[in-house]
């Protein structure tokens, strides 16, 4: 993915999470970056967000096709993520 394209995902993701929570305070200022696809453009372009990223080298499953179904039955069936998923909120 192109750096422009990252920032414009990026760009779009936090002004979904900001009118979804519909209060004004937006997101929490943590980035994960899906399937660790990291790369240095994005992760100085989130710093320049002010955006604190997260990496962690688990199964998460969430950056994978499954359906809420699927996701309820394994990753989010123990615990509910940080981010609040709405399969299990």
């Amino acid at each position: 993915m192109s750096l422009e394209k990252a920032q414009f995902e990026i760009n779009e993701g936090i002004a979904s999470v900001a009118w979804a929570l519909g209060d004004g305070t937006g997101p929490a200022p943590f980035f994960r970056i899906p399937g660790l696809l990291r790369a240095d453009g994005v992760e100085r372009y989130l710093a320049s967000r002010h955006l604190q990223v997260w990496s962690a080298d688990f199964p998460a499953d969430d950056w994978t096709k499954i359906s809420p179904r699927r996701c309820m039955r394994g990753p989010c069936s123990a615990s509910r993520p940080i981010t609040g998923h709405p399969a299990v909120a």
